[in-house]
Order: C-alpha cells, then sequence, then structure tokens
C-alpha cells in the first residue's frame, strides 16, 4: 500500500484551513483570494511576570452536548467508535500568559483552553490534554474559536468525554500576532507549549477554575500532528530534560512529524519539483525563520533568495495569506524550489527558482563558513533524535503514522529505532473501526490530503481510544 517516496516539506509541515479536519496541507490547499486582515497583538505583560503566569481570559462559549455528537456525524471528520455520543458539555475559551521569544523577551502567548462540564463525572479530577496543530500559513489561526475545526475536533474527541485540553496558538498566532514564528525550532517551540500548560494548571487552580467544578488528577498527556507532532516530541523532550520535577508525561502521541530533520530537508532540496509538488513555502517560513532566531542565514535576503523573491519572502509566514498556493498565485513566492526551469504560475511574469543555487550547494555540501553551511548546522541541532536525558524517553510515546504516507512512516521509524518506542502504522494495526474509516477515507486521496484529512485523524483517534483512555476514569 505504501506510496513512493516523494518531496514534500509542505505536506508534512501542514497548516491549519477550514476544510480539514485537524490539518489540512500547507502547500496543497486552496486557491487565490484575498488576505484576511491582521488582528491586534495583546501587549506584553508588566517586566518581571514569570514565565507561564497566567494574564488574561477571554469570555468562555460553550459547546453544547447536541453540536459535540452532531459534528462529524456524517463520519467526514475522523474515526469515531459506534454509538459513542458526548458524556460532558464543552467550554472553551482563550488563555493569555507570559512565555519568552528566542532572544528571552517576555510576551504574551495565548491558547484554546477546552474545558469539561456537566455531571460531577465530568469535572473532578480530570485529565490534562496539550493538543499541538499543525502549521498555519496564515497569522490569524485561534485555538479557542468555538466554530473551527480544530477544537470541535478536539471537544468531540476529548473534552466530551472529561478531558481537559488545552491548544497551544504558538508564537507569531493568537495573542503575539505580529511577531515571528519560530519554525520547527525545537527548544522555542516547546517552551511555548510548555508555559500553556502551566497557564492551563493555573486556570483550573484558579476562581474560575474553581467555580467550574474541575479539578486535575495528575496525569499529562501530549499529542499533535504534523509540525505539531514535531512541537510534541520537542516538548516531551524539554519537559523531561528540564522540568522533571514539575511535569510528568503519563503518555504521548507525536503524529506525522519531522523528527529526523536534517534528512528531511536535505531530502527535500535535492528532490525539489520532482514530483510536482511545491516546497517553496515550507522553505521560505524554515529560512526566515532561522534567520530571526539566529542572524546569520544571510546577512541580505538576496545572499540565500533569487530575485525577485528576495524582496517578497521576509514577514509572508505567517501572514496574510491561507496557503502556499495562494502566495504562489499572488506572485510572492515562485512553484519552484531550486530546479531550472522555473514552472510557471498564470499571471507571474517571473518563474526563476526561489533559491540561489550556491546557497543550495553549500547546503547539500555543508560547506564551513557558508550560508548554507552554517543554515544546514542549524537545521541539524533542531533535530529531535539526540539529547534526550539518558539516552531516550522516559514516559510511555509512540510515533503513529499512515501506510500511505512514506515520508511521515520514515520519519517514525527512525525515531522509533533512534529512541526505543513503538512507530504504529494506524491504518494497518489500528482498531477495526479506525482501519475501516481510514481505508474508505484514502481511496483517490493525494499526498496532502491523506496527510492532514486521514492520517490525522486516525492517530488522533487511536492516541485517545488506545494508548490515553486506559489510564485514564471516563465519565
Amino acid at each position: 500500500m505504501t506510496q513512493p517516496r516523494v518531496a514534500r516539506l509542505a505536506a508534512l509541515f501542514a497548516a491549519v484551513a477550514a476544510s480539514a479536519t485537524l490539518v489540512a496541507c500547507g502547500g496543497g490547499g486552496g486557491g487565490g483570494g484575498a488576505p484576511s486582515p491582521t488582528p491586534t497583538p495583546v501587549p506584553p505583560p508588566p517586566p518581571g511576570t514569570a514565565r507561564g503566569t497566567l494574564v488574561g481570559t477571554a469570555d468562555p462559549a460553550t459547546i453544547a452536548k447536541s453540536t459535540i455528537d452532531h459534528f462529524g456525524s456524517d463520519g467526514s471528520k475522523g474515526p469515531f467508535q459506534a454509538g459513542e455520543t458526548a458524556a460532558c458539555s464543552v467550554t472553551i475559551r482563550q488563555i493569555r500568559y507570559a512565555t519568552v521569544d528566542p532572544s528571552g523577551a517576555t510576551l504574551t502567548a495565548s491558547a484554546g483552553l477546552l474545558v469539561p462540564s456537566g455531571p460531577k463525572a465530568c469535572q473532578d479530577a480530570r485529565p490534562l490534554l496539550s493538543f499541538q496543530h499543525g502549521t498555519s500559513d496564515i497569522d490569524s489561526f485561534d485555538g479557542s474559536d468555538p466554530n473551527a475545526q480544530l477544537p470541535l475536533t478536539l471537544a468531540k474527541y476529548f473534552a466530551a468525554h472529561g478531558y481537559v485540553v488545552v491548544i497551544p496558538d504558538y508564537l507569531g498566532y493568537g495573542a503575539s500576532i505580529g511577531h515571528f514564528h519560530p519554525y520547527v525550532a525545537a527548544e522555542p517551540e516547546a517552551a511555548t507549549v510548555i508555559d500553556a500548560v502551566r497557564a492551563a494548571r493555573q486556570w483550573v487552580a484558579g476562581s474560575d477554575g474553581v467555580a467550574s467544578g474541575v479539578t486535575l488528577s495528575g496525569q499529562l498527556f501530549l499529542s499533535g500532528t504534523s509540525e505539531g507532532g514535531y512541537v510534541t516530541m520537542a516538548t516531551h523532550r524539554t519537559m523531561e530534560r528540564d522540568f522533571a520535577a514539575e511535569f510528568t508525561v503519563t503518555a504521548d502521541v507525536p503524529t506525522s512529524g519531522p523528527y529526523d530533520l536534517a534528512s528531511e530537508v536535505l531530502n527535500d532540496l535535492q528532490l525539489a519539483d520532482a514530483s510536482g509538488n511545491s516546497e517553496t513555502g515550507a522553505s521560505t517560513f524554515l529560512l526566515t525563520a532561522y534567520q530571526q532566531i539566529y542572524g546569520d542565514v544571510y546577512g541580505a535576503p538576496s545572499q540565500v533568495f533569487q530575485a525577485p523573491w528576495s524582496g517578497t519572502v521576509e514577514g509572508l509566514f505567517p501572514g496574510p495569506y491561507g496557503s502556499d498556493t495562494q502566495a504562489i498565485k499572488a506572485c510572492r513566492i515562485p512553484f519552484s524550489l531550486d530546479t531550472p526551469p522555473g514552472k510557471p504560475v498564470s499571471g507571474c511574469a517571473d518563474a526563476t527558482p526561489l533559491l540561489q543555487p550556491q546557497f543550495v550547494s553549500d547546503y547539500e555540501n555543508a560547506a564551513p563558513g557558508t550560508r548554507g553551511g552554517t543554515t544546514r548546522a542549524h537545521v541539524e541541532a533542531n533535530g529531535l533524535l539526540q539529547g534526550w536525558k539518558g539516552g531516550r524517553n522516559a514516559a510511555p510515546m509512540t510515533a503513529c503514522y499512515g501506510d500511505l504516507d512514506a515520508i511521515a512512516a520514515l520519519n517514525a521509524t527512525t525515531a522509533a529505532t533512534a529512541l526505543g518506542i513503538p512507530a504504529v502504522d494506524v491504518q494497518v494495526t489500528g482498531p477495526a473501526f479506525i482501519t475501516t474509516w481510514m481505508a474508505a477515507n484514502s481511496g483517490g486521496s493525494s499526498p496532502l490530503e491523506y496527510h492532514g484529512e486521514v492520517e490525522a485523524p486516525g492517530c488522533t483517534a487511536y492516541a485517545r481510544y488506545v494508548v490515553f483512555d486506559p489510564f485514564v476514569k471516563l465519565p
């Protein structure tokens, strides 16, 4: 059943979009359209505010049990156990908290918080799940939107059955919109999630949490898909390495993440455009983010990006475009990464590939003292198969993937070998209701659609029903 391996950073670092259950692919979605308006960022917290401090909340919305039961009742949103209905209604709100960016500056970040309500069994001693979302090209992503697919999906799988769920927005989204997003940068992304978990705990322990009747059991689960799978594994590693006295991870299911980041990026550079997939959006996102973090990827964009793209790439992601495709059609980036002649895009005058040939050559050869060699060293440092305390994770961790996603399969099995963890092909070995649903929904899917709309919900179902639920007394 396995597809040939293709190069598609954009598929692995998938974007959140309205058309998908958990993620929709950053390189494959939607056509053109006007850029969205940019919300206003929230001011930073007072000087001296400790990381993870809860600094504000927005008014909650209620998701009724009937709404939760109706969501996905046609089988389009994911595999759910037959006959299962919501045990709890769910309140959802934005929580705002203090965190730090890669430079150490304190700023206000945000997260969605889903809290079960209803019968007493929905309240007392509930587990906490932090779910990390896939890449959003558009900067208006909001994990607290009660009408968005991701919060509704997580309400149906988890919060309606007694889990408290926190959905970190990441830097560059939500309350910190306008800040750059440290894309696939392990330590900064883990810091944001860790501080969101701290703030969620503070909310539950505070007056609003007490009034809700919800308490926490102390169980902490982690999961996420695509870039969120990467962030999930990075968070697990940082919690065990640096904050073992504060956090005990009960279980962790990262899905379809680029854990072996160095191999992923190198393969995509070498195979760019070979399969007809554009890698320019993901590559722009990564290179401009690493420039913001490290300051030495380029002195000027033209040292890495060819004209005219050197004048359009900075600040593009996250930004106003809902997908890579929109940015390409708006002539902000080309289709082709580094393979001349570039594929022309209708309405765009220039088809020059995105990257400077010398940069690509220096990256592939890890040339010392060059822009490409320096960037490759940063990418290698952000891989997740090294740096574990004691050489491997202590808490149970399962790398989940689907059979038709060859890139995710390679990353998961590589992580399994390096860390001594199971890698589960959920389309083959999952419970029958999951494998049947995935098989029924994967026929004719493109690799991008499969990654976001079949593999992601399949692994989320596996995480809940197979890995997490056995630890939890559910209402």
